[in-house]
């Protein structure tokens, strides 16, 4: 039977702590003096004020809802630190933002504390203006609404589109009610029929790029197949003479 020896394994274990500090400890040294100048340059250094204009932005809008109206762009957030830091600050280093997942259909307002602006360490948040903004949401409704396909070009000389099989046939819009009143269709993006000859078969993506209001569809693409096929010429019947 082996007995564990405590002996030996708490030498080990003083072995491996003087090695943590006694390898390489020239560079751990000069990390300690370099890491101390620094901390006592900032420490010591002068303390300054600035005020920028920061971009507000805004995080957790729910699916079903949109904002409406005019919305603040940025807000004024006045800050202190180091003048080394200070100097050396743009407004793009300074992260300001509201979450609106828990907003409502109306006005909501939202109280901005110094707590929710992000800033680089060594900045504290002194004051911010204004002190709280109000957002207008909206909710979106669902309309289903029949698709048409939008080509370019012609077919080759003598041929012609004879027939367009689109599946689904019809869409879901998402959207404000009033936007989604006026729209009867919507579109594809354009397939490209230029000199063809013979039938189409492809995925197409919707195109709501030009639609006012609308958030989203479903489904975002379709399959559509585009039937070409030969222009019959006309046989003109002729007349026949009275009499005969």
């Amino acid at each position: 039977m082996r007995f564990f020896n405590f002996a030996d394994s708490n030498r080990a274990t003083a072995t491996g702590i003087k090695g943590l500090f006694l390898n390489n400890w020239p560079l751990k040294l000069l990390s300690l003096v370099f890491a101390s100048i620094l901390w006592v340059l900032v420490v010591g250094q002068k303390h300054d004020e600035l005020s920028m204009l920061v971009p507000l932005g805004f995080k957790g809008i729910p699916e079903e809802m949109v904002m409406v109206g005019e919305a603040p762009k940025d807000i004024e957030v006045r800050i202190s630190g180091p003048v080394v830091f200070i100097d050396a600050l743009s407004p793009l280093d300074i992260i300001a933002s509201i979450d609106l997942s828990t907003a409502r259909s109306g006005n909501n307002t939202y109280r901005i504390e110094a707590e929710d602006i992000k800033t680089p360490r060594g900045i504290e948040v002194i004051k911010v203006r204004p002190s709280a903004v109000e957002i207008k949401m909206e909710g979106l409704i669902r309309k289903e609404l029949p698709v048409k396909v939008k080509t370019k070009g012609e077919p080759l000389k003598g041929f012609e589109v004879k027939n367009v099989i689109i599946i689904p046939s019809a869409v879901r819009l998402l959207g404000r009610e009033k936007d989604l009143r006026r729209i009867k269709r919507v579109y594809t993006q354009e397939v490209d029929i230029s000199g063809i000859s013979t039938p189409v078969i492809e995925e197409v993506f919707m195109d709501i790029s030009g639609l006012k209001g609308v958030v989203g569809v479903e489904p975002e693409s379709l399959d559509v197949q585009i039937e070409i096929g030969k222009i019959k010429k006309k046989i003109k019947k002729k007349k026949r003479s009275k009499g005969k």
